[in-house]
């Protein structure tokens, strides 16, 4: 169950970025967040499959 809610969090989280980061609204500050937000969500997943 939490497996699945956190890879569908990441799934959500990259799509996003990749959708701002197409349109090419975003600023280099924004992008830093993006893929600060990107690796927390992979490695919450790997967190996540380690423990199960």
């Amino acid at each position: 169950m939490n497996r699945m809610v956190g890879a569908l969090f990441g799934v959500l989280c990259m799509m996003l970025a990749m959708l701002e980061i197409r349109r090419g609204t975003v600023t280099k500050e924004k992008r830093k967040i993006y893929e600060g937000i990107v690796a927390l969500c992979i490695t919450t997943y790997a967190f996540y499959y380690l423990i199960r």
